[in-house]
């Protein structure tokens, strides 16, 4: 138990930031693949380990590894554009889709208002005072020629 505790202390020493511990995880994997057997893991077997690995994989693999770290933050970088930019066409339709809305409503209500009638009720047809105008007569007791403008003041050739 001492020598795992020493070897667990060593490998800790080269892991004080995160891309160390990256770095070195490939030498904690590969000194267990090396030296499973528990009689293998002292202190020594170790440091003739570490020191081969520094030496010749560790220049290697950190190069890889700040590559892939580099196209970690480059992946990271171009997945946020292109969130962002999916976000600004989200706003873009939401906007579009608020102002469409607006115009559908706007289109619902007359802008122009139109003021109640407050001549005498007549109708070319029918005569006055019918309880209807000549635009709102019936088809039904429509006459031949009727004309739907007349009114009390114009009869237009209607009864009197």
């Amino acid at each position: 138990m001492a020598s795992e505790l020493a070897i667990s202390s060593k490998l800790l020493s080269f892991e004080a930031t995160e891309n160390d511990r990256q770095d070195f995880q490939l030498a904690r994997t590969q000194f267990l693949q090396e030296h499973g057997d528990e009689d293998q893991q002292t202190p020594e077997v170790f440091a003739a380990f570490i020191s081969k690995f520094v030496n010749q994989r560790l220049p290697n693999h950190r190069a890889n590894q700040s590559v892939m770290r580099a196209a970690n933050v480059a992946t990271l970088a171009a997945n946020a554009a292109i969130l962002a930019a999916a976000d600004a066409a989200i706003v873009t339709l939401h906007a579009a889709a608020a102002a469409s809305v607006n115009i559908v409503k706007n289109k619902n209500k007359s802008t122009t208002q139109v003021a109640p009638r407050t001549d005498p009720k007549y109708c070319l047809s029918c005569g006055p005072l019918k309880g209807h105008y000549s635009k709102g007569c019936w088809k039904k007791t429509r006459k031949t020629g009727h004309q739907d403008d007349a009114t009390d003041a114009n009869r237009m050739g209607g009864q009197a």
